[in-house]
């Protein structure tokens, strides 16, 4: 995957789909782009080009997950068409009677 990404590129943000692919907002030189990595075989599976340099952070929405809202420092945007739906994570509950453990 390093090829493919300049060494300029910053990550701006990860989300996972319901095949186990990482998709990864890219912020690079006066353009953006959101790429889906396959871990597995560590390539990139296709890349959606985003005329912004200042991507912050990706998350799948919607009822299925089946959209992309791609959030920059001043702009909201939402893929539609993919062809993949996200994967569902489940909520994060605070128990702060679990305490941390010293060693």
């Amino acid at each position: 995957v390093a090829d493919e990404v300049s060494a300029s590129a910053r990550p701006g943000g990860m989300a996972t789909d319901e095949n186990g692919h990482v998709w990864v907002a890219i912020a690079d030189e006066g353009k953006g782009a959101v790429i889906e990595i396959d871990p597995e075989t560590n390539t990139v599976i296709s890349t959606i080009d985003v005329e912004d340099a200042n991507l912050v952070d990706i998350v799948f929405a919607g009822d299925d997950l089946d959209f992309l809202y791609v959030l920059s420092k001043k702009s909201l945007y939402k893929l539609t068409g993919l062809g993949v739906a996200g994967m569902q994570v489940p909520d994060f509950i605070w128990k702060p009677e679990l305490k941390r453990r010293s060693l």
